[in-house]
């Protein structure tokens, strides 16, 4: 066009000089007011061709993905026609664990496959999807078949608004299995915890039941090696009746431990709380745990600062804490050897408890083993000194249904050290908190 415009202008010079010029300047405008509306015309269309065609290679590509999902998932996929809410589409798995033919399928709407589901509820279902507020909607359902049996499934539905009319596409997988096995797993909980329950009820019953026959036979020894009904009349009657004594003092023990063990386990241990000095307990523990021990040049040390705070406890576990505490680090400590005792406010308002010791300590490994319930630490060390491997284990359980941590850090040859949280929620009167 400009090509031929310009052999105009020097046709029009040539034959009219410059007398013709106002009249090809109009030619010119009038020319540029046509061609240049016309230009733009063009390049609109090719630009809108170029969208259609992008529109359609979308389209197309989405139909492709959808025709590979439906001939390959193995879970069930529904193609639902958002004007008439029928299925347009539907896959194998789906036809298959149904029971419907294909015509069959199509000539029925979601509806039809959930019993008890009303169509105002499924509107809501898909509301959010048509408005644009949710990508995807996943929700557990049943699905009922052909011949009117049910299964689980879980359903993940999107909207697509490329097709004419717009889809839903919902991909539904058969829980039927996954429900099965989580039944299963639920039986057999219930199962351990009677079993468990059982066993927890048992030793109670089996502890009270020995524990009065045993503490007669204490009582009777006692009386024979403090000859307190007159002389026996040979030393080795009285050494007797002091073993006897002995052996009975340290299986009351056991059962107490079992008795104990066997109240938490079974949920029946109750905490009388009230306000405890620490300090004062601290005291107490350890005037009764190197009363019945032999210390032979051993030193104990405490630090308990006097303004701690007290603290809402029940007693008697507390004591009874420390005092196993107490007593395994005077049995694992050598003569000559040293235990501490100290306790402190961490920043968290929990009051923390330590026994640190000198003694023959225990690897990493060891330390879950003295945890568990009759666990015996194969060492030769610790072999030659008395244990049911239930003093940590009760320790451990009696912290923490006062909702504490227990911790402990030891090394062969080096000493162990445990400690104990108190939360500081049973702090009784606040206090500067120290590091």
């Amino acid at each position: 066009m400009t090509s031929a415009l310009t052999l105009t202008v020097v046709a029009w010079d040539l034959f009219y000089g410059v007398r013709g010029w106002p009249v090809v300047v109009v030619a010119i405008s009038v020319t540029a007011m046509v061609a240049i509306p016309i230009l733009l015309f063009i390049t609109k269309l090719v630009s809108s061709l170029g969208q259609a065609n992008e529109v359609l290679q979308s389209r197309s590509d989405a139909e492709g993905r959808l025709g590979r999902l439906l001939q390959t998932s193995y879970d069930e996929v529904y193609v639902v026609s958002d004007r008439t809410l029928k299925f347009v589409e539907v896959n194998r798995s789906a036809l298959d664990n149904l029971g419907y033919t294909p015509d069959e399928i199509r000539n029925l709407t979601p509806l039809d496959l959930k019993p008890g589901l009303c169509h105002g509820e499924f509107e809501s279902f898909l509301s959010p999807l048509r408005q644009g507020t949710e990508d995807t909607v996943v929700v557990e359902a049943t699905h009922r078949r052909k011949d009117g049996s049910t299964y689980p499934v879980r359903i993940r539905v999107q909207y697509s608004p490329l097709e004419s009319p717009p889809v839903f596409v919902a991909v539904a997988q058969d829980m039927t299995e996954w429900k099965n096995a989580l039944n299963q797993l639920r039986r057999a909980k219930e199962r351990a915890e009677s079993a468990n329950q059982a066993k927890s009820s048992f030793l109670a019953n089996m502890s009270h039941e020995l524990r009065t026959p045993l503490n007669a036979i204490l009582g009777f020894s006692e009386v024979l090696k403090d000859e307190i009904l007159g002389p026996m009349g040979s030393e080795r009657y009285i050494q007797y009746a002091s073993d006897i004594h002995d052996s009975g003092t340290h299986l009351l023990e056991v059962i107490n431990g079992v008795l104990d063990i066997a109240k938490i386990e079974s949920g029946e241990q109750d905490l009388d709380e009230r306000s405890v000095d620490i300090g004062e307990m601290v005291d107490s523990c350890i005037r009764l745990a190197v009363a019945d021990r032999k210390t032979s040049g051993l030193q104990v040390k405490t630090d308990v600062p006097e303004n701690l705070p007290h603290v809402r406890v029940d007693a008697l576990k507390i004591k009874q804490v420390l005092i196993n505490l107490l007593s395994n680090a005077i049995k694992f400590t050598g003569d000559g050897g040293d235990i501490a005792i100290e306790a402190r406010q961490l920043r968290s308002k929990d009051i923390e408890l330590t026994v640190r010791d000198s003694g023959i300590g225990m690897s990493q490994r060891d330390i879950p083993v003295a945890l568990s319930v009759f666990g015996q630490i194969d060492s030769s060390m610790s072999r030659r000194y008395q244990g049911t491997g239930l003093g940590l284990p009760l320790v451990k359980a009696l912290v923490e249904s006062h909702g504490g941590r227990l911790n402990i850090d030891s090394a062969v040859g080096q000493g162990t050290t445990v400690s104990f949280t108190i939360p500081g929620r049973r702090v009784d009167s606040p206090q500067p908190v120290r590091v």
